[in-house]
């Protein structure tokens, strides 16, 4: 089939790897003036107002945490997916390792022919594009931007349609779980997939677009909650796991496990978590202003106002005791999955042992 997920997947990860190279080759070739490798390993500028570039450097990782805004999509993908216990993480894992294989050599190559930054962001096309500024000033030519730069979203684009199947499968299994209508958690009997789940994200998406047309400063917020809420939710599972060691210790190892060295990592990322999480409501400019104000603490502030309510209002009520494999857990159902690593694919399958 033309359009299978198989295709499609194949298609992106070449045309990726294609554009990637085509970038970089085409940069390395037609620049003429390039910066210096002092400037490109050594030189640091610190635009955002602060005095203590420490500070400047960590507000900057903000960008880069983008990297990562995807990077648990294939958990949320585990019960559709052969043998999960040991190809999730290996996906997680691999994607992490080669793109930033792919990305190191691409990031040095931009900063050796991107030539002055201000100048760059200063530019027409750079306040909005910066990346299209110094292909087009690389190059000459506008057609070999928009050309470049095209292969660049349509990969995002196709990186979307993933983060669209992941949320939609975050709210399938909540409404499985009782905890938002139950509507949300059937499954289309022809395209076997959470099909209102994922067509209730559209209107979402789109008001969320509509925002940033409104006011930039409360869409940039909501991109930077998103981000923070992503660390939140990693660091909460790490936390329980750290504090709780003893009794993760006598459960049962899957296949994909860190043995003793498992605590040590656990602990690190969960100090970067929390770490990062308040790096990401700092103000990324000064003197602050109401306009270029990080508002991120009082979105993710909002956020957990909503979640609380929608608990006492409406899911604490209609979760009971039910089964996940044969163990009566809270809030837990029957989900057919591959936990012994048979290589068998996971089931979507809702039915209730009650």
């Amino acid at each position: 089939m033309l359009m299978s997920p198989d295709f499609l997947i194949h298609t992106v990860i070449y045309l990726h790897l294609t554009a990637f190279t085509a970038i970089i080759i085409t940069l390395a070739v037609c620049t003429k003036n390039k910066n210096t490798a002092e400037f490109v390993f050594t030189h640091f500028e610190n635009n955002t107002g602060w005095e203590s570039d420490e500070l400047a450097f960590l507000i900057g990782l903000l960008p880069a945490l983008f990297a990562f805004f995807s990077i648990d999509s294939a958990a949320h993908f585990s019960e559709e997916i052969p043998n999960q216990t040991l190809a999730v993480p290996r996906i997680m894992v691999w994607q992490a390792l080669l793109n930033s294989f792919i990305t190191i050599p691409f990031i040095i190559t931009t900063l050796f022919c991107m030539g002055d930054p201000n100048e760059i962001l200063n530019s027409k096309i750079g306040t909005t594009s910066p990346f299209s500024q110094i292909i087009y000033n690389s190059t000459g030519s506008a057609a070999a931007s928009v050309i470049l730069n095209s292969v660049n979203t349509w990969t995002a684009l196709v990186c979307g349609l993933d983060l669209w199947g992941a949320a939609a499968r975050i709210i399938f299994s909540l409404a499985r779980d009782n905890s938002l209508p139950a509507r949300f958690g059937k499954i289309h009997s022809k395209l076997n997939v959470p099909l209102d789940a994922i067509l209730v994200l559209i209107p979402l998406a789109m008001i969320i677009c509509l925002i940033y047309i409104w006011n930039s400063t409360a869409f940039y917020g909501i991109m930077s909650c998103v981000l923070a809420v992503f660390q939140i939710s990693y660091g909460i599972p790490i936390m329980l796991k750290v504090f709780r060691f003893r009794e993760f210790r006598e459960m049962e190892k899957g296949p994909w496990n860190m043995k003793y060295f498992g605590l040590a990592v656990d602990a690190v990322g969960l100090c970067f978590s929390w770490f990062i999480t308040i790096t990401m409501c700092l103000p990324t400019l000064h003197p602050v202003t109401a306009a270029n104000m990080n508002y991120t603490i009082l979105i993710i502030g909002i956020v957990f106002i909503l979640t609380t309510i929608l608990w006492f209002s409406y899911a604490k009520a209609r979760r009971g005791d039910l089964v996940v494999e044969g163990l009566e857990v809270s809030g837990a159902i029957n989900r057919k999955t591959d936990s012994a690593g048979t290589g068998k694919r996971g089931s979507m399958d809702v039915d209730k042992a009650r």
